[in-house]
This record gives C-alpha cells, sequence and structure tokens, in this order.
C-alpha cells in the first residue's frame, strides 16, 4: 500500500511511502517540497501528488523510482489520486478560480470529468478498476458531498448512505465494491463500503 508520512523536523516535512509487506521505503518527487503518494496498480506503478518550491501542486507518476510529473493543461494544481492495471490514471485539477475538476488519462490523452449536477465548486476522481469504471465525490449547491460512479460516456451514478449528511467514494474495486466514508445525521464520520 502507499501513503504519506510527515517527519520530525521543524516544521515537518511530508514524504510518500510504500509499504511492501512491512517493508517501507519513502517516496519524494526529486527537488519536491511535500510528496504525497495516492495510489498503486498490481505492477507496482505509483500515483500521487508533490508541491514543488513555488507551492504549486503537480500529479505524478512513479514507475520503479523514475518519475514524471503530470499536470492537466492549464491547470493551477493537479493530484493524480487512482490508477488501474492498463495504467489509467484518474484525479483531480483545479482551474484558475480554484473550482476542481475530475480527469482521467488514459493512452496520454486527459478528459475533463465533472458530475452532471456538480457545482462550480468541484468533481474529484479518486479511483479507477481495471473495466474503466471512475468513484469519486462531487459537491451540489449546498456544498454537500455525494458520491458517484462513472461508467464512461453519460453513464453517471449518484451514490449516497441512506440519511446521510454527505457520502465520498475514494476507490472502487474490480469487483464493482467501493469503499469511501460518510457523514451520519450527528456529524460523525464512518467509513463505507458497498456494492
Amino acid at each position: 500500500m502507499v501513503g504519506a508520512y510527515t517527519d520530525t523536523s521543524k516544521p515537518g516535512k511530508i514524504h510518500g511511502f510504500l509499504d511492501n509487506a512491512g517493508v517501507f521505503t519513502t517516496i519524494d518527487y526529486p527537488g519536491a517540497a511535500a510528496t504525497l503518494a495516492w495510489g498503486i496498480n498490481d505492477s507496482g506503478l505509483i500515483v500521487g501528488d508533490y508541491i514543488d518550491t513555488k507551492n504549486v501542486e503537480h500529479g505524478f507518476l512513479d514507475n520503479a523510482g523514475v518519475f514524471t510529473a503530470i499536470d492537466y493543461s492549464g491547470a493551477s494544481g493537479t493530484a493524480a489520486l487512482g490508477i488501474n492495471s492498463a495504467g489509467d490514471i484518474v484525479g483531480i485539477w483545479l482551474d484558475a478560480a480554484q473550482n476542481s475538476h475530475g480527469f482521467l488519462l488514459s493512452g496520454g490523452v486527459f478528459t475533463s470529468l465533472d458530475y452532471p449536477l456538480a457545482t462550480i465548486t468541484g468533481t474529484v476522481a479518486s479511483g479507477i478498476n481495471d473495466v474503466g469504471q471512475i468513484a469519486g465525490t462531487f459537491f451540489d449547491g449546498s456544498g454537500a458531498s455525494h458520491g458517484f460512479i462513472y461508467a464512461g460516456g453519460t453513464k453517471w451514478a449518484q451514490v449516497d448512505v441512506p440519511n446521510a449528511g454527505q457520502t465520498a467514494l475514494n476507490q472502487i474495486k474490480n469487483d464493482h465494491n467501493v469503499v469511501g466514508a460518510y457523514v451520519d445525521s450527528l456529524t460523525e464520520t464512518h467509513g463505507l463500503t458497498g456494492h
């Protein structure tokens, strides 16, 4: 699995990490002020984001220590959040007004993803499975979050936990199970899994 940690320096620096059967490896994009690892596929390709020395966010792909920056054209910031076995990458890009949009990067081509009911505040594409289904989160006019599944073309499905104030989806697995989080009526946050 991959993730991020903060070291003990003052102030602490954020690093990505890979945990391979209990053996931890630090992941730092060369020259970055901070690095976060968000997703890994079965081949060991890792995606994430890094902050450069000018405080600009960029996505990245780490292929066995060889890093490639991922920047959505014209974006003020990009983060790569998920990758499938084919190497298709999903994530988020920010426009000049700092509004978020999801993206799919497949075969070197970017496609912007915006849930049809999302407000300008945003859509986040966070997970993709091997058949190309994408899971993520969008925000409505009141600022509440809702999960979604996108199956290509115009096939969008909203996903909400019943009676929850907010729902977010982070991953979709090859068996179509999803994981994420929701906020209940008492404003407590819980993890979720579903199919």
